[in-house]
Order: C-alpha cells, then structure tokens, then sequence
C-alpha cells in the first residue's frame, strides 16, 4: 500500500499535463501513487494519461463525465489507499522534493497537515534544485483557523493544493461539487478541526496562470451565486462552533468574501454591471439580515458604501 496518494483532477489539460505528471512521478520520495481523473476531458488529455500509466504504474486512470474538479477530486478520494493526500491541478507543476519534504515535517513533528507556500508560474521552467530542509523555516500550530487570516509568509491559503493532509482529516469532508470555490469551502471545513499544523516557509507547488481555466472566466452572475452559497455553507458549518472560531470567521473571512463580489461586479461587463449590482445588493441584504454583515466586522467606510448601494439597487 502507498503511502502517499496524489490526486490530479484533468479537464482538457493536455498542454500542461505532461510537464504536471513529470514533476510529480520525478519525485525523490517514490512510495506514492497518482490517481488521475479524467473529468470528462474533450482533448488528448485522457490519451495522454493512458499512455503516461502505462510506463508507470503508479498513476491509474479514471474516466468520468464532467463533473467539475470538486466530483474529480471526490472521486479520487473514493480510490485513495494513502495515509496521505495531496492534490495537484493538471496544469501546474511541483518541487521535485515537494512529498519528501512534506512527509519529513508531518513525521518529525507530528502534524496532520502541512502547508507551504505557492509560487505563479508561466507553464515552462519552475524551480528543481536541492532545499535543504534543515533551513527551512516553520511554525507550528494546534489553532490553523487563526493563521489561515495572518498574513506574511506562513498564511495559509485557501487552495488544497498547497497542503499535504493526513488521511483522518478527510472524515466525513468532501468538496462541494458544483461550487467554483470549493477549495475555500474545503479549507475552512478542515481547518475547523483544530488539528495540529506546521507551516512552512519555503515555495513547493507552481501555479500555472492558464487564462483558459475556471478562474479566469469572464464575470457573470454566476460568480455571485456561487459566493453566495459559500458563505452561506460556511455559516452554518461555523454556527456551533466556539465562539472565537465564529469570530474569526465573522471578523476575517466574511469580509473578504463579500469584498470579493464587489469585485466581481466591479470586473464585470458594462451590459450586465447593473444586473449583477442587481443581485449583489439582494445577497447583501441577507447577509445583514443574518448578522453576517456588520460594521464592526466590515469596517464602517465599506459598511456605508455597502448600504448605499442598496439604497440605489
């Protein structure tokens, strides 16, 4: 049994898929196994993974139909036989040493996850000499909620792609299918289980700015439905959680959450501007309703902007 499974979730990835796998079957540590999911790919993606299976067997397929990358990576977790899981998208690339590293931290220092920093990448080079992991710096962490909202250089963020998990961390979690933004949806709901975090300062994972993925869509009205369930997902999941947990929440992550579809709207094309405004202001409105949004959390400068676009809206 593996050690280590890598979960790769592939639609329509085929000009990054090879330089993405290389990087992970180039690994230092080799006990691990690749689980791709082909999620309904309409280019030479699912020839590609066959092709790359069968000169190692480590990395097996599954083919479904599209589904979305939340159904991709469910359906990995379902095929799973690791003690830990990591995620890497298609089009992105990691650090040769990326699951030796993670794997030396968790084991030294008894960590159920470990984080580490992403760097943005073009979809050619990344970075692939030795890191000593005696240099690298770290924190450790029984409370990763607080350290996901610091900021610096051990922030968590919000993608699953930048965190190695032990396995019990998965129980009774899975991703959102259908939400663009099930990585924020799947981060806090991890981290609301306080387990003990190390957090590393050093650049392992290389997102590939892909202008033709998910989030680099054009901004329409769906953008604002799927933030709207996301909060409204986080608030329940945090409603009979401490009251400091909530605090956090309410004080840290609402509001960027709502900043976020301010932007969106603000992003958005002049035809359909007034109708996102539209539908903004109608999810703000609830959010004040079920005391999501105050103030206090807000600040009282973008409070006064908020109630004023729903005056004019």
């Amino acid at each position: 049994m593996s050690v280590i499974s890598v979960i790769i979730p592939v639609y329509n990835a085929e000009k990054y898929l090879n330089r993405c796998l290389e990087s992970v079957l180039k690994q230092t540590f080799h006990d691990f196994e690749v689980i791709c999911v082909d999620d309904g790919s309409k280019d030479n993606s699912l020839k590609i993974l066959k092709q790359i299976a069968k000169q190692d067997d480590r990395v097996s397929v599954i083919s479904q139909k599209n589904g979305g990358a939340a159904a991709a990576r469910n359906r990995g977790l379902q095929n799973a036989k690791g003690q830990w899981f990591c995620f890497v998208d298609a089009d992105d690339a990691v650090h040769p040493m990326f699951l030796d590293i993670c794997l030396h931290f968790a084991s030294l220092y008894k960590t159920d996850l470990v984080c580490f920093r992403f760097s943005r990448s073009d979809g050619g080079d990344y970075p692939t000499g030795y890191i000593n992991a005696d240099k690298i710096r770290f924190k450790l962490t029984d409370y990763p909620l607080k350290s996901a909202m610091s900021k610096g250089n051990f922030r968590i963020p919000f993608s699953v792609c930048t965190k190695f998990y032990k396995k019990s961390l998965f129980e009774n979690i899975r991703f959102i299918e259908g939400n663009m933004y099930e990585d924020c949806a799947h981060t806090y709901a991890v981290l609301k289980k306080h387990h003990r975090t190390i957090i590393l300062d050093q650049k392992l994972y290389f997102y590939t700015r892909n202008m033709d993925s998910v989030s680099n869509t054009k901004m329409t009205t769906k953008q604002l439905e799927h933030y709207h369930a996301l909060m409204l997902y986080l608030d329940n999941l945090y409603a009979d959680t401490p009251s400091k947990d909530y605090k956090i929440i309410f004080r840290e992550l609402y509001p960027r959450l709502i900043r976020n579809q301010y932007k969106c709207c603000r992003k958005a094309s002049v035809d359909i501007q007034n109708e996102m405004f539209k539908l903004f202001c109608a999810y703000l409105r609830e959010y004040r309703l079920k005391k999501m949004m105050r103030a206090s959390g807000i600040g009282l400068i973008k409070y006064m902007r908020y109630l004023w676009l729903m005056k004019k809206y």
